[in-house]
């Protein structure tokens, strides 16, 4: 199951400004994946490339307990390439879900 949602996140170009992706990383964390525009210069987590300004980029928000939450900006194709492979119990979601504030709140379920 989780191969064939991988190909059709791959295929629709997922995460979009409608919908992300929630899945669990293998140390057993929860993460969201978004698609956000750049509005600073960022250097990709993967590939330590350059996020320019203006460009659309995946930022993979990872849930933590007690640190709250961690997040990274990553190219799309590296997100599809070297984070997706590895990630487990994928799921697409509504865009709206995965806010800050409801991602805080979710650290205490």
């Amino acid at each position: 199951m989780n191969d064939s949602l991988r190909s059709e996140i791959i295929e629709r170009q997922l995460p979009s400004r409608r919908l992300s992706v929630s899945a669990f990383t293998e140390e057993g964390l929860r993460i969201y994946a978004n698609t956000s525009i750049a509005r600073k210069l960022y250097k990709c987590a993967e590939c330590l490339g350059d996020i320019t300004i203006g460009a659309e980029h995946t930022v993979v928000e990872t849930l933590r307990r007690i640190e709250g939450y961690t997040h990274h900006h990553l190219h799309q194709e590296c997100f599809w390439e070297n984070t997706l492979p590895n990630l487990g119990r994928l799921a697409i979601i509504k865009s709206t879900g995965t806010t800050k504030k409801k991602i805080n709140r979710r650290r205490y379920r």
